[in-house]
């Protein structure tokens, strides 16, 4: 049996792996005691995407050769591909007991922890994989994108540059480096480390990201004008001269997600910077040759919900009444994962309230054609712009009927997303030239969400959360990159008027978040800017008790809160919102509207801190204010008619199709 295996050695090293497999299978078939023949075939039929075949050919051969690091390698491997992880942890666990040297087994290990976010045992497996192979430079990067998916962006930006010092030609860890800075603000930095990738390696993905960078926080509304204008030149720069994309997947950032936080209209820009993906990377376009076939009379319409957060998240919450809830006779449910999948009550949820549950592939083409064997008529963005993958996923043609919603609310420029579902009591009279899809909109909601109501919070104080006894607390918990600079002043204003007025905020992923806005506040209003207190990141529970312990809560004009004032409204809490031009500044007193309570929607920001400050002091009128919240606030919650507005959506954009 010897000479056929070497014939199929030689056939694999000339590339010509069809014509290897019926060889490799021949000796199999004669001697089934061959590990090494198990191996080879396994491999073959994993490069060919038949993986199933891969696993029993890997599970063969580890029965055979238990002690060989590349048998255990592929089998955990491909176990993590048919995303049975546990299982991959468990085999890579087996032979780590018996060879404990193995780097690569410590670094697949690592990444399958990773994926189920077991994050503190991946780092601890990264590093003993480093250990075992100093200046590794994939298990380098990957331990830091798990410090940073933990929270410890920091952190993060430590190990990259550890990468980056070890190689200082490495065009990977520059970039992964120039992302970490970025995120945290260090935005020259960020720009040098790119531009140093970029003289090193053809590749243009360098190019492209310090193309769009953008402050998470900046310094001062001239700064942001600087920043945007830069943006909107580089994109132009780049239109001129395409850079050629091979691999998309390589923007593990996503450089546009904070333009919408800026509070202007970003119609063109969008635009602009989906069209130079397009000729960057025209394979973006794929098209499922499906979409053209004709629906089945009489079939349900089959809709498929996708997003990377499908779970204990702003969108999780937001997206799991409405899968839950639609009617089973006109409509299949899909929830379409994008890895890393996390397990929670949220997740389970979802997926025992679909009709079906697909874990995606985890790259682009592999994700498109499992999308589009799935046969849809309305593929459901519950985000577009928030993290890399569903971005470039939703420029393909996947579903006769593609959409998006409010989980990121800005135009995403795509031309193959059709429409932008909304609200009309959230959208102005002129909404729909702020969006490339056609704006549908549905009728007299007090939310987008089919939203269940919170479980009413502990009662606490504010001195659980270390605040001064006599202290008066307007919380604004957004994240930090909603505080746009023309709020300095309303903030400056209260805090000013309010001698015993706590401002607390939630810190960021990154300490310098907190930074870089204390930076700005001791510029906007330095004689009170001692008063902003940061607070940690809270537990949800904890976080729920704050918003019901506070006296006011201050929502963040250009980009309003939607979990948070539900919550708050929930717990009869007050918020203080002021509409503006775009429907991402008026979520909360589209809220208002559908109570029918207007005493806490400011018109100007002198309106606004005026509300605050009589909210804050005078408890009877914070009184009143909560009593009515608490008495009409029913209407937010697991309200029906979302779900029969979002039935007419379907019908009707199915049958238009």
């Amino acid at each position: 049996m010897r000479p056929d295996r070497e014939r199929a050695l030689s056939l694999i090293r000339a590339g010509q792996l069809a014509a290897a497999k019926p060889l490799l299978e021949q000796v199999v078939a004669a001697n089934g005691s061959d590990a090494e023949a198990w191996y080879l075939l396994g491999n073959l039929h994993g490069s060919s995407g038949d993986h199933e075949r891969a696993l029993a050919c890997f599970e063969k051969a580890s029965r055979l050769r238990p002690d060989v690091a590349d048998v255990a390698r592929n089998l955990g491997a491909t176990l993590q591909i048919l995303q049975r992880r546990e299982e991959a942890i468990a085999c890579y666990r087996r032979f780590l007991a018996r060879a404990p040297g193995s780097p690569e087994i410590y670094y697949n290990l690592a990444n399958a922890l990773a994926d189920g976010e077991a994050y503190a045992e991946a780092a601890a497996c990264y590093r003993r994989a480093l250990a075992l192979r100093p200046g590794w430079e994939d298990a380098c990067i990957n331990l830091g994108h798990t410090l940073d998916d933990a929270g410890d962006l920091d952190g993060a930006v430590t190990v990259y540059g550890e990468a980056v010092a070890a190689n200082p030609r490495s065009a990977v860890a520059l970039r992964a480096l120039g992302g970490a800075l970025a995120d945290q603000g260090d935005i020259e930095e960020a720009l040098a480390s790119y531009g140093r990738a970029e003289s090193i390696t053809p590749d243009q993905a360098a190019a492209v990201q310090a193309a769009m960078l953008l402050p998470v926080v900046p310094a001062s509304l001239p700064d942001l004008q600087r920043w945007r204008e830069r943006f909107e030149s580089e994109v132009d720069r780049l239109q001129a001269k395409p850079p050629v994309l091979v691999d998309v997947e390589l923007l593990r950032g996503l450089a546009n997600f904070y333009l919408s936080y800026h509070g202007v209209d970003n119609r063109k820009l969008q635009a602009k910077v989906a069209a130079l993906y397009l000729r960057a990377c025209p394979s973006l376009t794929w098209t499922s040759p499906r979409c053209s076939e004709p629906r089945p009379s009489g079939a349900r319409i089959r809709v498929g919900f996708i997003s990377r957060h499908l779970f204990n998240h702003s969108i999780g919450k937001t997206t799991r009444g409405l899968l839950a809830n639609l009617s089973r006779e006109r409509f299949e449910t899909l929830a379409l994962f994008v890895p890393p999948v996390r397990d929670d009550a949220i997740s389970g949820f979802i997926r025992a309230n679909c009709d079906r549950t697909v874990i995606l592939p985890t790259r682009l083409a592999e994700a498109r054609r499992a999308i589009a064997e799935l046969d849809l008529d309305v593929l459901f963005y519950q985000d577009v712009g928030m993290e890399p993958f569903t971005y470039f996923l939703s420029f393909s043609r996947l579903a006769p009927v593609q959409c998006v919603s409010f989980g990121h609310p800005d135009t995403t420029g795509i031309p193959n997303m059709d429409y932008f579902i909304s609200n009309d009591l959230f959208e102005p009279a002129d909404a729909q030239a702020h969006y490339t899809e056609r704006l549908f909109q549905l009728h007299d909601l007090g939310t987008l969400a089919y939203y269940y109501r919170p479980p009413a919070p502990a009662p606490k104080q504010p001195g659980d959360f270390g605040l001064p006894d006599g202290a008066r607390v307007y919380l604004c918990p957004q994240t930090l990159f909603k505080i746009h600079p023309s709020f300095d002043p309303v903030l400056g204003k209260i805090l000013r008027s309010d001698p015993a007025a706590r401002l607390v905020l939630i810190e960021g992923r990154s300490k310098k978040w907190s930074a870089l806005l204390r930076a700005r506040f001791n510029r906007a209003f330095a004689d009170a800017a001692e008063r902003v207190v940061f607070l940690p990141p809270q537990p949800a529970a904890d976080f729920s008790s704050l918003v019901a312990a506070c006296d006011v809560m201050l929502d963040t004009p250009h980009f309003n809160g939607m979990n948070t004032s539900l919550e708050a409204f929930a717990a009869g809490t007050p918020v203080v919102t002021m509409p503006t031009a775009l429907q991402r500044g008026r979520h909360t007193a589209g809220m208002y509207r559908k109570m029918g309570l207007a005493d806490c929607v400011a018109q100007t920001p002198d309106d606004y801190a005026r509300i605050a400050l009589r909210l804050a002091a005078d408890a009877d009128y914070r009184r009143h204010a909560s009593e009515q919240i608490a008495a009409r606030s029913a209407v937010l919650f697991e309200d029906r008619r979302v779900v029969a507005e979002f039935e007419r959506f379907f019908a009707q954009a199915v049958g238009r199709r």
